[in-house]
């Protein structure tokens, strides 16, 4: 049930949608981001500093005080005959705060929150939440991640009530096969949890759900698949002159050989799948290479080759900015070459728009177009395809099983199917990830990129300096610079800077140098965000401050450094996804990561490994099997990592997709919930 007909009022709704959530069932899955645990009542010489703990104490005195920048509330506490203080840095008056504390004078008191010690202080605490021993409920207290202009008594009052309606999502034979403790009681474990372990045990069985609907939509697109077909491509002269006007060579681990490999450079996984297709053995395939190992000029070959041969191809992107980017290089391949091409993406936003999508649609459909390049809109339901013989899906683990289904279904029946991804799977898993699929790997860069320059530093005035000096010599000689942060607005709390304030850092210190510094982020408008990567891309900006969102799609050629700013934020596939943002022509090139956690493992890797397939490896290795949480990750991304950190899940989800065959319905409930998500999340594409 989409959350309007449920009855939230339409500010709500617009907030969450904001967060990709759409359904009642999205709204119980927005799962608490950290959980603090309350259940025992301390003193504070018990508590470890750093900890959020529950400390009673009796309430001595109060005093405001005068701070650097505004008036704080002291309060004084006696906790098992050590003294404590709390300071409250409050938005009211201090004066007035003091009143409604002064009757509790001599009287004992719970505050929960995060404790701190240092040595000149000893133990104290900031803002913690302040309750009459009598009053308190030991308790696991949920901290939710922000909604957007949602307050939260809004998001927990209707989360209560979809609790109260909610069914089972599997049909009782699988619940009792699998394992499983009832859907309403699951979710209670998470929003409302009585122990830390039934937290655990109710984290891994959504995990299980996740790999079972993974499974339930691999077995239905794979069944029936045709190992034969009859879209042979056995013309290769244009495929040719493709090859031979570009402006490198490809990589090859072998430049002499005549026969193509399913591993080691481009021009070997090119002639490896080239041939399959044209001997009539269907393609079925993921290539996966590392950041910046040449996958597009591998796609826009293949491309070439199915045009040749009177076939349709796609190339599928799932963001716009990866989309368009692919467009630059291919659409100016094709014209090279006298092949027709078409780009769709995005939603036409005025009537002109509109009618340019209708003739490129009919364009499409009459098979005039032959090389089409585009988001999903370009598999929207009103697109037909003439005679679609490759599809090549980029990016392939941000899309779900369902959503390249229905890509899938434009296509010919025996049509080549190709995915390509820059997440390494680590190899021992490969099969149970990609199933019957062939996997074909990029292992050899293009000549003349040099290694990027691995530096670590901490937020002290002497290693920001070293990074800030390192930037302006890369300006000065004209390159350009990425600054990522881990998230759009300060986190106080964790001392984290958002986009605004990390750019005024750098446009303090780079704009009197006459360096033009811009930001971009998933919440800017289209048009603002557009404008700040244009203005990157043609170096009228010679710094961008972003999140995540550059870390695929933006290729700037010309940017040499790149400074990840509190690293420890980041996980080691996503930091080596960023670092190949930088390294791409043959200048000397910097990946600075700034983290105040000298122990952090993750960045100590990226100092020493840059091979992705070893880069996976160590990720897997690292992260366990406790770094899945709660919040809601797209596409098929977040069942591959879910895969690799709990392989006793997985196993356990493919014996029971097995179960969910069409003849039985069972999953019908299951899949229903996810396609309904789906649904409203591609309407916003």
């Amino acid at each position: 049930m989409h959350l309007s007909e449920f009855g939230l009022p339409e500010t709500d709704v617009a907030a969450l949608k904001k967060k990709n959530i759409y359904t009642v069932n999205d709204l119980l899955l927005r799962f608490p981001r950290l959980y603090r645990d309350y259940r025992k009542v301390m003193i504070i010489g018990d508590c470890k500093p750093d900890n959020y703990c529950a400390v009673q104490g009796t309430l001595v005195s109060t005093d405001v005080r005068k701070g650097a920048s505004s008036w704080y509330l002291r309060l004084s506490f006696l906790s098992g005959g050590r003294s404590f203080d709390a300071d409250m840095f409050l938005a009211g008056s201090s004066f007035y705060v003091r009143k409604q504390y002064l009757p509790y004078v001599g009287k004992e008191l719970v505050m929960t929150g995060k404790v701190s010690y240092d040595t000149g202080r000893e133990y104290y605490m900031l803002n913690p939440e302040i309750t009459p021993k009598e009053e308190f409920i030991p308790s696991i207290r949920t901290i939710y991640p922000k909604n957007g202009t949602m307050p939260q008594d809004h998001f927990d009052f209707w989360v209560r009530k979809a609790m109260e309606g909610q069914g089972e999502i599997l049909e009782e034979e699988i619940r009792r096969a699998a394992g499983l403790m009832p859907y309403g009681e699951a979710l209670a474990c998470m929003h409302y949890p009585r122990t830390v372990e039934e937290i655990e045990k109710a984290r891994r069985q959504f995990v299980f759900y996740d790999l079972l609907w993974f499974e339930i939509c691999r077995n239905r697109s794979e069944a029936g698949l045709p190992q034969e077909t009859s879209v042979r491509f056995t013309k290769t002269g244009k495929m040719k002159d493709f090859v031979n006007q570009l402006p490198f060579p490809m990589t090859a681990l072998d430049q002499n050989r005549k026969n193509g490999s399913p591993n080691g450079g481009q021009k070997d996984v090119l002639m490896y799948l080239a041939e399959k297709a044209a001997s009539g053995r269907r393609i079925e395939a993921v290539i996966e290479g590392d950041v910046g190992c040449g996958k597009t000029v591998v796609a826009g070959a293949l491309a070439v080759l199915a045009a040749e041969n009177g076939y349709q191809a796609a190339v599928v992107a799932p963001k716009v900015v990866l989309a368009k980017q692919h467009a630059e290089e291919i659409s100016g391949w094709c014209s090279a070459l006298g092949i027709s091409y078409e780009i769709v993406v995005g939603i036409p936003k005025n009537a002109k728009e509109r009618k340019e999508r209708a003739a490129a649609l009919k364009r499409i459909k009459s098979g005039e177009s032959r090389v089409i390049i585009g988001t999903r809109a370009a598999f929207s339901e009103s697109a037909e395809y003439s005679n679609l013989g490759l599809v090549i899906i980029d990016e392939e683990q941000q899309l779900g099983v369902d959503q390249k289904n229905n890509i899938r279904r434009k296509a010919l029946p025996d049509a080549h199917y190709i995915e390509m991804s820059a997440t390494p799977v680590p190899r021992s898993l490969a099969m149970a990830i990609y199933g019957s699929r062939e996997v074909c790997r990029i292992t050899k860069k293009p000549a003349g990129r040099k290694r990027v320059l691995n530096a670590r530093g901490t937020y002290d005035g002497k290693d920001v300096l070293k990074a800030f000096v390192t930037i302006r010599k890369q300006l000065d000689k004209g390159r350009q610079c990425y600054v990522v942060v881990p998230m759009v607005n300060d986190n106080k709390e964790a001392g984290i800077d958002g986009i605004k304030k990390t750019a005024a850092r750098y446009e303090k210190c780079f704009a009197p140098l006459g360096y033009r510094v811009v930001t971009a982020d998933g919440k800017m408008s289209t048009k603002a965000f557009n404008e700040s990567i244009e203005a990157f891309k043609e170096n009228r900006a010679q710094i961008l401050v972003a999140t995540t969102v550059v870390e695929v799609g933006v290729n700037v050629p010309n940017a040499s450094v790149i400074v990840i700013e509190n690293a420890d934020r980041f996980g080691l596939a996503q930091m080596h996804q960023l670092r190949g943002r930088v390294g791409r022509r043959e200048y000397d090139s910097y990946c600075i990561m700034l983290t105040d956690d000298r122990e952090n493992e993750r960045v100590e890797t990226m100092l020493h490994v840059t091979d992705g397939f070893e880069i996976a490896e160590k990720d897997m290795l690292l992260r366990g099997s406790g770094d899945v949480n709660g919040s809601r990750q797209s596409g098929q991304d977040k069942y591959i990592t879910e895969a690799i950190l709990y392989p006793d899940i997985h196993k356990k989800a493919k014996e029971t997709a097995l179960l969910c065959d069409g003849e039985s319905k069972n999953g019908h409930f299951l899949s229903l919930a996810y396609k309904e998500h789906l649904k409203y999340e591609e309407s916003e594409d």
